[in-house]
């Protein structure tokens, strides 16, 4: 999986959170208490999120841009990742590390939505040189004819 569609799907899971955030404040707003340990529960998460970051950070070390590696840096070694993953951390820290993380979301996806569409724009730009090219030149043409008939001989050897 691509470090892109990897983060989408972080990010799907950092807005749940958002959502489950919100929806234990406005409880909490009528009752002041969690008897139930909802704020545990919403802490524990978003520790495992922190764990899901650093994860992703180490396996697209190579790929992700500078920037968004500079923000998950910052993130990462912050007291509030930290307190979402220590277990004796109050409910305070669990709602703080949901702010942060929830902050993070939005700064890498804006970091990784211009990407993305630099790669989109060049990628278009050099397939049209390329269609430009095989109608414009005879040889190009045939080693690209000879280049695909090889890959697809290939992929019939294989299958």
């Amino acid at each position: 999986m691509s470090f892109v569609k990897h983060w989408f799907a972080l990010s799907a899971r950092i807005k749940g959170l958002q959502d489950a955030g919100e929806l234990y404040a406005r409880f909490m707003s009528y009752h002041q208490e969690d008897s139930y340990g909802a704020g545990k529960n919403l802490r524990e998460q978003c520790g495992k999120v922190v764990v899901a970051l650093e994860e992703f950070r180490g396996a697209f070390a190579q790929t992700l841009p500078a920037e968004a590696m500079q923000a998950l840096d910052r993130f990462l070694s912050s007291n509030l990742a930290k307190a979402a993953k220590d277990a004796s951390a109050e409910h305070r820290a669990g709602r703080g590390a949901l702010v942060a993380l929830t902050a993070l979301e939005a700064e890498i996806t804006f970091i990784l939505a211009g990407r993305q569409e630099r790669i989109r724009v060049r990628s278009e730009r050099a397939f049209l040189h390329l269609q430009r090219l095989l109608v414009a030149d005879e040889d190009i043409r045939a080693k690209w004819q000879k280049t695909t008939l090889v890959q697809r001989e290939r992929l019939v050897v294989f299958a």
